[in-house]
């Protein structure tokens, strides 16, 4: 399995997309935030691993990805006609993690938190368009340890085996609790999905603001089951 870490990737900002977000439109606040997406452009590395694996097992439970066993039902279930998946971690970068760390105002601090999760968006735009242009997935889905009850979150640890601890090379670390740091950073597997699947189709947080497709009740039981 072939492991691609990637820290070149070109930060590109909307800034009156996100100054609108952030309402900030007052003229001392507007040259601050400008200075702010200077700093994140001249400082920001977002960063990425992903490899090219296969199932190589299926069981009762869930499925081995090049010989790591992950314990999903919902995995299984949406893997059941998938043989390739890629596993990946993206990150905003420890250089803007510890930037914003040194912020002592709360509400400059949202702003460096805003910037840090745009930062994440570019990796992980660049990460699709990688696995659609280089590996020819045209629908592709993801899933992450965590974000629903489907994937616990300690199989973190699984995940990062896989791809050799890679992550480490990003600077991002596991805390005790198996979340990421810096926080703006996502693991998971994408896969080659004909149905559209999302994780938001199982999430019922209706107001998240990263939802990109509406809640389906039933979905989790039916992806749930044996």
């Amino acid at each position: 399995m072939k492991l691609n870490v990637i820290d070149n990737i070109k930060l590109n900002f909307n800034v009156e997309a996100m100054k609108n977000k952030l309402r900030i439109d007052e003229p001392e606040d507007v040259e601050l935030f400008d200075q702010m997406i200077q700093t994140a452009l001249n400082i920001g590395k977002p960063k990425l691993v992903f490899a090219e694996a296969y199932i190589t097992e299926r069981f009762e439970d869930g499925v081995s990805i090049d010989s790591y066993r992950f314990y999903c039902k919902l995995m299984k279930n949406n893997l059941h006609d998938v043989n390739r998946v890629f596993p990946f971690v993206a990150t905003c970068g420890r250089e803007l993690y510890d930037w914003a760390h040194k912020i002592d105002d709360i509400f400059i601090q949202y702003w460096a938190d805003h910037i840090m999760e745009v930062t994440l968006r570019n990796a992980i735009a660049h990460l699709y368009d990688t696995v659609r242009i280089g590996y020819g997935v045209s629908k592709i889905a993801s899933m992450n340890p965590g974000s629903l009850d489907g994937w616990p979150i300690e199989q973190q640890v699984e995940l990062f085996n896989l791809l050799d601890n890679k992550n480490r090379d990003l600077g991002v670390e596991l805390t005790e609790s198996y979340l990421m740091v810096p926080q703006k950073s996502v693991s998971g597997i994408l896969f080659k999905s004909k149905s559209g699947y999302t994780n938001c189709k199982l999430c019922e947080m209706v107001n998240c603001p990263s939802r990109r497709a509406s809640f389906e009740p039933g979905l989790r039981e039916k992806l749930m089951e044996e």
